[in-house]
């Protein structure tokens, strides 16, 4: 898909905001020079709530928005 990308004329792309996907990163570093990459915040989210006591997670998910809807 990355090298598809490049051969359609992609040069360089500055931000990629990935999911988690383990070597994600390296493939994109392997096609484009140095993006910046990051991880999708909803997902940064997720990972994070993992580690909050059932106690707390009351807490630490009051400040936070519900998903968006989706549109069909």
């Amino acid at each position: 898909m990355l090298t598809e990308l490049k051969t359609r004329g992609v040069q360089d792309i500055l931000i990629a905001c990935v999911d988690g996907l383990k070597g994600f990163p390296d493939a994109i570093n392997s096609v484009f020079p140095q993006p910046h990459i990051q991880l999708c915040s909803i997902h940064m989210v997720r990972n994070s709530l993992k580690y909050v006591a059932w106690k707390g997670y009351k807490v630490a998910t009051s400040g936070l928005r519900p998903r968006p809807k989706r549109r069909h």
